[in-house]
C-alpha cells in the first residue's frame, strides 16, 4: 500500500524550473527518453466538481524550433498530449490527501531533436501546485518489467480516486476527469510499451547465396578500382584480411607465403614488398608469420631476417607498415631498422616520441578504412531492428559489459568477435540466453556481411583491445552503413569515439535502439559519420604515396568533377536553382542549368564562373535537354537536380561517396518525404526505407536523384518519351545490368505544388499511392534532415 508521502516525493514548483516568455514551464528532456509528467492544478473558483484543464505541451529543439511528435512516425501517436487534458481540483481546502490524490501522471517520449519540453500556460484561474518531470528509468523492452510498471501505475491510480472521493463526495469514477485519471495513463504507457517491443532477426544472414553474392560484388568493386590507376605496383603482401583489402584496389597484390618466399620473389618481379605488424595473417598457414619479424627484445629474428636478404638480393624495397597500437612498436624495432620505409598508421600524437632515430624513413597515414571494400551497398534489403556486438571476448572479462548483453533489448544481438577466439558453449553459459545468436570462426568475407547487415554495433569503451582496435571496428561498421555506439566512456581523446554515442547502462541502450528504430533518424546519424570518414580516415594522396612511394592514381582522383545538371521552364524558381547549387559542399562542382523555354529570362541571377546556362526550346522533352546537358558537362559524374526540390548541403559530396564505395554505374535515391504545399505538412513512405544504402536489382529511384559516371555509362535518356523518360531510363540500366546504387532517404526532399498539374506524376489524386503516406510533421523538415548531428 501506498502512502501519502510516496505520492508527494519529487520537486515541487520552483525547484529546477525555468518559465518561458509566454508563461510556460520548460524541463530539459534527452531525444528518446521515456519520461512522467506529474502536476496538481486547482481552480480559483467555481463548484466542488473535478474537471478537466487542456494544458499545452510542445517539444522545442536546441534552436528554440517546435518539434512535432509525429517526428517518430512508425507507431501510433501517444494519446492524450495535444493537448494535456489535466485533472483539476475545485477550489478546497488542500490536504495531504488532497494533493496526493490529484497529482495527475501523464506520459511521453522525447521525439527526436528535441532538447526541453515546455508545459503551459495555464488558463487564466488555474495555479500550478506541483510540476515535476522526471525519466522512468523502466527497462520497456522486458514485457514483465513493462507489466508490472503498468500494474503498479494503475494500483496508484486507483489509490488516487480513493483519496479523491474522500475530499469529493460528489465525485463519480464515470466523470470524464476521474476516467482520466485512471484511463489516459494506462493507454500511454501501453503506447510507450509498444514501441519497445523486442524485433529483429539474424536467421539468415550468413546463408550461402548471400555470401557468394557479396564475394562477388566485393571482386567487381576492387576490379573496378584498381582499373582506374595509372601505375598499378606489383606488391607482395604480409598480414591481415583487412590490411589486404585495404591494398587490393590499389595495387596487384600477392600474398607472400612463409615456405615459398624465395620462389615467389624470383618469379613475380615485384615492386615493393609490405609488411604489416600488428596484425597476424589472413591464411591459416601463414597466419603466424608477423612472430617472424618482431621479437619481446626488438631483435629482428633470423626467419625474418632471411626475407630481407632476399629482397635485398631481388632490389625489391621493403616497407614495414604498423596498423595497430603503438606499443607494438618496440617488438618490431629490428624490421624497422632494416626497412626501406616505415608507415606508422594514426595520429601524430599517438606515435609521439616513438622512433625518433628514424625519422628520416618514417611516414604517417590516417588511421583508415576502405570503402570500397566495407561498401554501404547491400544487395538486399536493409531489416532493422539488428545490433551487433563485435566484441564477445569482453563479454568474459567485464561483468559490467556482460550484464548489458543479458538484458532484455529492443534490438535482435548477434554476437561476435573481430579478433580474439572464444568458446561458443562457455558463451552460452556466460549469457544464458537462447536468443542471443553468436557467429564462431568466420572469414573476413563473412565479418564484412555481417557489419553490412547491421543497424547498430555496440562496443565497450572498457575493452581487452586498445581504442585504435575500437576506432577501427567503428570505421568499419560506419562504412558498411552501421551506426557505432560505445558503452562507456573513450580512453583516448581519439574524435571519432568522442563523437559516437555513448550508453552507460541497459536503460540508455534501449531508449537509444528505440530512437533510432525510427529510420529517418538513424539515417541522418549514419549520414554524419559517414562524412567524417570520408574526410579524416579514408586515404588520400598523401597516404597512398607514403605506402607505396607513389600514388597509383592519377591527379585530381581524390576530388573529381561533377556537374550538377539542372532543367527548368519556371523562371520563377531561378533563384531556388542557383542556391540548390551553390550551397553544395563539394568543392569541384560545376552548374549545367538548361532553361526550358526558348529564351533567357530577366529575372535570370548573374552566373558564376562554375555556372553555365544554355536555352533549348519548350518542344524540346525532358529527355533531349539531359542528353545534351550530360554531353556539354566536364564532370565525370552528372548529377539531376530538379528547379523546385529540397537538396542538402551535402547532396552531392555524399553522391560522390556512394560512387566509391559501391563504384556503381548509376546513384540516386528513393525519397521517402514529400513536402506538400496545400496542407503544408511532410509526409513520407515508410517502406521504401528498407532500400536506402542498397544496390537495386529492381526497382526505381526517384527521377530527382538520378546521376551517372560519365566513365562507364554512356545509356541515353529517351527524346520520345514525354513523361517518363527518368522511369524508363532507370529500366532501361537495370535490364542492362548495370550497378544502381540506391542512397540514403533523408538527403532530398520532393516539393508538391497544390496545382497538380505542374507535376508529371499526378500522385496525390491516387488513392492507392497516397495511402502509403503518413504524417511526419507540420511544414518542411527539410531543415532538420540536413542537420549536421
Amino acid at each position: 500500500m501506498l502512502s501519502v508521502d510516496k505520492y508527494l516525493e519529487g520537486q515541487s514548483l520552483g525547484a529546477g524550473d525555468r518559465t518561458s516568455d509566454g508563461g510556460a514551464h520548460v524541463r530539459p528532456v534527452r531525444m528518446g527518453g521515456v519520461y512522467e509528467l506529474r502536476a496538481a492544478l486547482q481552480a480559483g473558483e467555481g463548484d466542488e466538481r473535478l474537471r478537466l484543464t487542456p494544458v499545452p505541451l510542445e517539444f522545442r529543439d536546441a534552436d528554440g524550433a517546435l518539434v512535432d511528435p509525429r517526428l517518430i512516425c512508425d507507431q501510433v501517436l501517444i494519446p492524450g498530449l495535444d493537448p494535456l487534458e489535466l485533472e483539476t481540483l475545485p477550489p478546497i481546502e488542500l490536504s495531504d490527501g488532497v494533493m496526493a490524490g490529484a497529482l495527475a501522471s501523464r506520459f511521453f517520449i522525447a521525439p527526436p531533436d528535441a532538447v526541453e519540453v515546455r508545459i503551459g500556460p495555464v488558463p487564466n484561474g488555474i495555479a500550478i501546485l506541483r510540476l515535476e518531470v522526471e525519466p522512468l528509468n523502466v527497462n520497456w523492452a522486458s514485457a514483465a518489467v513493462a507489466g508490472s510498471f503498468i500494474k503498479k501505475i494503475e494500483d496508484v491510480s486507483l489509490r488516487r480516486i480513493a483519496l479523491l472521493k474522500a475530499a469529493l463526495p460528489g465525485l463519480n469514477e464515470r466523470d470524464p476527469a476521474a476516467r482520466a485519471l485512471t484511463v489516459t495513463p494506462r493507454r500511454q504507457l501501453e503506447s510507450i510499451a509498444r514501441r519497445f517491443e523486442p524485433r529483429g532477426d539474424w536467421r539468415g544472414v550468413l546463408n550461402p547465396e548471400d555470401l557468394d553474392a557479396a564475394v562477388a560484388d566485393h571482386q567487381r568493386r576492387m576490379e573496378r578500382l584498381r582499373s582506374q590507376t595509372e601505375h598499378l605496383p606489383k606488391v607482395g603482401f604480409i598480414g591481415s584480411d583487412r590490411g589486404y583489402e585495404r591494398l587490393e584496389g590499389m595495387a596487384e597484390l600477392y600474398r607472400l607465403r612463409q615456405t615459398k618466399a624465395a620462389e615467389q620473389l624470383r618469379l613475380l618481379d615485384l615492386d615493393l614488398i609490405v609488411i604489416e605488424a600488428g596484425a597476424g595473417c589472413g591464411d591459416d598457414d601463414d597466419r603466424d608469420w608477423p612472430l617472424a619479424f618482431s621479437a619481446l627484445d626488438g631483435r629482428l629474428p633470423d626467419a625474418g631476417a632471411a626475407l630481407f636478404d632476399l629482397a635485398e638480393a631481388h632490389g625489391t624495397p621493403v616497407h614495414l607498415w604498423l596498423t595497430g597500437a603503438p606499443g607494438i612498436a618496440v617488438c618490431w624495432r629490428g624490421a624497422a631498422e632494416r626497412a626501406a620505409r616505415v608507415v606508422l598508421e594514426g595520429r601524430a600524437e599517438e606515435w609521439a616520441g616513438v622512433w625518433d632515430d628514424l625519422q628520416e624513413k618514417i611516414h604517417r597515414v590516417r588511421r583508415a578504412t576502405c570503402p570500397t571494400a566495407c561498401s554501404v551497398g547491400s544487395l538486399r534489403k536493409r531489416e532493422r531492428d539488428r545490433m551487433l556486438v563485435p566484441a564477445v571476448a569482453d563479454i568474459f572479462q567485464y561483468p559490467d559489459f556482460a550484464a548489458l548483453i543479458v538484458a532484455d533489448s529492443v534490438a535482435a544481438m548477434l554476437l561476435m568477435e573481430l579478433r580474439y577466439a572464444f568458446n561458443a558453449a562457455s558463451l552460452g553459459l556466460r549469457i544464458r540466453r537462447e536468443d542471443r545468436q553468436s557467429v564462431g570462426a568466420h572469414t573476413r568475407a563473412q565479418e564484412r556481411l555481417i557489419l553490412q547487415s547491421a543497424n547498430l554495433v555496440l562496443l565497450p569503451a572498457q575493452s581487452l583491445r586498445s581504442d585504435s582496435e575500437l576506432l577501427v571496428a567503428a570505421l568499419d561498421a560506419i562504412a558498411s552503413g552501421a551506426v557505432p555506439v560505445l558503452y562507456g566512456d573513450p580512453r583516448s581523446d581519439e574524435p571519432l569515439l568522442g563523437a559516437l554515442d555513448r550508453v552507460r547502462n541497459v536503460i540508455d541502450l534501449i531508449e537509444l535502439q528505440a530512437l533510432y528504430r525510427t529510420p529517418w533518424v538513424l539515417e541522418r546519424r549514419w549520414r554524419g559519420l559517414m562524412r567524417k570518414v570520408v574526410e579524416s580516415h579514408v586515404w588520400k594522396m598523401p597516404d597512398r604515396m607514403a605506402i607505396f612511394g607513389r600514388d597509383p592514381f592519377p591527379e585530381g582522383f581524390d576530388e573529381p568533377r561533377v556537374s550538377s545538371i539542372l532543367i527548368t521552364r519556371r523562371p520563377q524558381l531561378l533563384a531556388h536553382c542557383f542556391e540548390s547549387f551553390r550551397k553544395q559542399s563539394w568543392p569541384n562542382k560545376e552548374l549545367i542549368l538548361v532553361l526550358n523555354t526558348g529564351e533567357v529570362p530577366d529575372e535570370l541571377p548573374e552566373p558564376r564562373e562554375n555556372e553555365h546556362v544554355f536555352v533549348l526550346p519548350e518542344s524540346a522533352n525532358i529527355g533531349e535537354c539531359l542528353n545534351r546537358a550530360i554531353a556539354q558537362s566536364t564532370g565525370r559524374y552528372w548529377a539531376k537536380m530538379d528547379d523546385d526540390d529540397f537538396y542538402s548541403r551535402t547532396y552531392l559530396e555524399e553522391t560522390i561517396s556512394y560512387y566509391v564505395a559501391t563504384q556503381a554505374d548509376s546513384v540516386g535515391r528513393q525519397s521517402t518525404f514529400f513536402f506538400f504545399s496545400a496542407t503544408n505538412e511532410t509526409q513520407g513512405r515508410l517502406r521504401l526505407t528498407q532500400n536506402y544504402n542498397r544496390v537495386l536489382q529492381f526497382g526505381h529511384v526517384s527521377g530527382a536523384s538520378l546521376s551517372g559516371d560519365k566513365m562507364w555509362l554512356s545509356l541515353p535518356f529517351s527524346a520520345a518519351d514525354r513523361n517518363s523518360a527518368d522511369s524508363n531510363w532507370v529500366a532501361k540500366l537495370l535490364n542492362a545490368g548495370v550497378t544502381v546504387m540506391s542512397g540514403d532517404t533523408t538527403s532530398i526532399v520532393v516539393f508538391r505544388s497544390e496545382n497538380e498539374s505542374q507535376h508529371t506524376w499526378h500522385m496525390t489524386v491516387d488513392p492507392n499511392v497516397m495511402k502509403q503516406f503518413r504524417i511526419y510533421s507540420a511544414g518542411s523538415i527539410a531543415q532538420r534532415l540536413d542537420a549536421q548531428l
